[in-house]
């Protein structure tokens, strides 16, 4: 059962606007079995709110929220779902509660179905499942949609297989996906912090004037491999973004094609830097995670940055992108959309 008691949370989807595989959903039991796969991770206690786009209704742009009971928080994560459905202009949507208790999901999907229709976006279908079953918000047929449930086996899933074969995977639960970007163990924490220290001794890193092509060739080299990247070369790329200069030259190499490999990269420096160059490494990370459609491990790297240094603007921003759903493929307008200079990318739609 959700907490009520601490803020509800959301979550922009991993698919960022698009659906990972081309496949064919026929029904609750194969958007159950698809939405983990979106998402990232396995989501409980939940509603998944999936945007429908054109004549064939793909899936588009995917937000989860935390399902909560209590009437103000209900009337709070609906109106947080209305804003975002009705400024990405979406004309219709399908609702998924994951949850094993119906009295849990109850309040905040009947909300929120009552609210889209007064707005006029269709809903294409709703429904709760518990892993093993799925009830209908919207069908009455008994003969389809049975009171006492429909049985479902994700792991006799087509859609499921078909998302295997194409390479996709997702965490069992959303704090194996926060685990990601969560500190990585003392004694590589410490090698790096030495080399920090050596080259801080020696005026490398920020200290320096940067040096465009070097910064280039440092990262080109680790992309392939960022696992095995080595300490002098997180500790230099920690450093190195601390100058503003750098950052956005960090940033600007980053793309909707490469986003996936720059996240990787600057998420191993994440891990292993001191909180004392955290909040500007993790602003290149947020950013190549948004960029890369992984709304969710943006949202907790941000979470990490804000934690040492609640300020900071760059990051701020990139929170604000997250809690707005603007959808990366906006993204082209150079890095005053997100550096301050100007407004941010307009949301998707």
């Amino acid at each position: 059962m959700a907490s009520s008691s601490r803020p509800p949370r959301q979550d922009r989807a991993a698919s960022a606007g698009r659906s990972p595989v081309v496949t064919t959903v026929s029904g609750p039991a194969d958007v159950a079995a698809m939405i983990p796969y979106l998402l990232g991770f396995q989501p409980q206690d939940s509603l998944v709110v999936v945007a429908l786009e054109g004549i064939r209704k793909r899936f588009g742009p995917v937000l989860r929220v935390d399902l909560v009971q209590e009437p103000g928080l209900v009337e709070e994560q609906t109106a947080q779902i209305l804003q975002i459905v009705l400024a990405h202009r979406i004309g219709r949507v399908l609702l998924a509660a994951f949850s094993p208790n119906g009295l849990d999901a109850e309040p905040l999907v009947r909300s929120v179905l009552r609210r889209l229709r007064d707005h006029r976006v269709a809903v294409e279908d709703a429904f709760r499942a518990d892993g093993k079953r799925w009830w209908s918000y919207v069908c009455d047929d008994p003969l389809c949609c049975s009171p006492s449930g429909v049985s479902y086996d994700v792991t006799t899933s087509a859609v499921a297989a078909e998302a295997v074969v194409a390479g996709l995977a997702f965490a069992p639960d959303r704090n194996a996906v926060r685990a990601q970007v969560a500190p990585a163990d003392d004694m590589r924490r410490r090698l790096v912090a030495r080399e920090v220290r050596r080259l801080r001794a020696a005026g490398a890193g920020a200290a320096q004037a940067v040096d465009a092509h070097a910064l280039a060739v440092r990262v080109a080299d680790n992309l392939p491999e960022p696992a095995s990247t080595s300490a002098v070369d997180v500790a230099w790329l920690g450093l190195v973004v601390q100058s503003r200069e750098a950052r956005d030259m960090a940033i600007a190499a980053i793309d909707r094609s490469n986003a996936a490999a720059h996240f990787e990269l600057w998420r191993v420096v994440l891990s292993t830097v001191g909180d004392d160059l955290l909040p500007d490494v993790g602003a290149v990370a947020a950013l190549a995670a948004w960029l890369d459609g992984k709304g969710v491990l943006a949202s907790h790297v941000v979470d990490r940055v804000l934690e040492v240094d609640p300020h900071h603007g760059l990051v701020g921003l990139v929170g604000q992108l997250l809690a707005h759903a603007v959808n990366p493929r906006t993204w082209g307008r150079g890095l005053g959309a997100v550096d301050g200079d100007e407004s941010p990318p307009p949301l998707a739609g």
